[in-house]
């Protein structure tokens, strides 16, 4: 995490635009949309440099900047989205999967997608980023108690739909387990 500094907004950039990309793909479930909230929350960003780059902690701004920014496009999301289909199978056949640690993971993403937003931004700030209540609550500009309530109702959705569909109690713990390591940085970066 970067601290206060006389740093240029370029510097930031290159510093810190991996881990943001790599945080906004958890977050949002997709590449293509944590690389457009990255780009919207940079532009701001850039705009406002000399009083961003002056804060204790701007990367912790910036990061907040970007949930925000992700749970805003949510809600103007009718006004600007068309969404043409989601099953893209018919048109693309699906490549081999030689981990089923893959399949774990691309199961829980697919699960946290259907989320709320708000308990899917704490699931993913408490679990991915390893995150306090109260840091949490500070990102989110909520109070801890919401913060516990919208966490417990995630967690809880999650385990009735892995319950529902017959699969191991384990499923999502481990499923968090191997979910966070392949979400790294260097990880993003590296996949097609």
């Amino acid at each position: 995490m970067r601290t206060a500094g006389t740093g240029s907004f370029e510097q930031f950039a290159v510093e810190e635009l991996p881990q943001l990309l790599a945080f906004a793909a958890v977050l949002t479930g997709s590449r293509d949309a944590a690389a457009d909230t990255v780009q919207e929350t940079m532009i701001r960003v850039a705009l406002r440099w000399k009083r961003i780059g002056a804060l204790e902690h701007p990367s912790a701004y910036v990061r907040r900047m970007v949930t925000n920014e992700w749970l805003g496009q949510h809600r103007r999301w009718f006004a600007r989205s068309v969404k043409v289909t989601d099953d893209l199978t018919s048109v693309v056949a699906p490549a081999a999967d030689f981990s089923g640690s893959a399949d774990l993971r691309d199961d829980l993403r697919g699960r946290l997608l259907q989320l709320p937003h708000r308990q899917r931004a704490v699931l993913v700030l408490r679990h991915y980023l390893g995150l306090s209540d109260h840091e949490i609550a500070a990102e989110l500009d909520c109070a801890i108690g919401t913060v516990r309530s919208l966490a417990s109702r995630g967690a809880a959705a999650l385990r009735f739909s892995f319950d529902r569909d017959g699969a191991d109690p384990e499923a999502p713990i481990a499923a968090v387990r191997r979910f966070t390591p392949s979400m790294s940085p260097t990880t993003l970066k590296e996949s097609p």
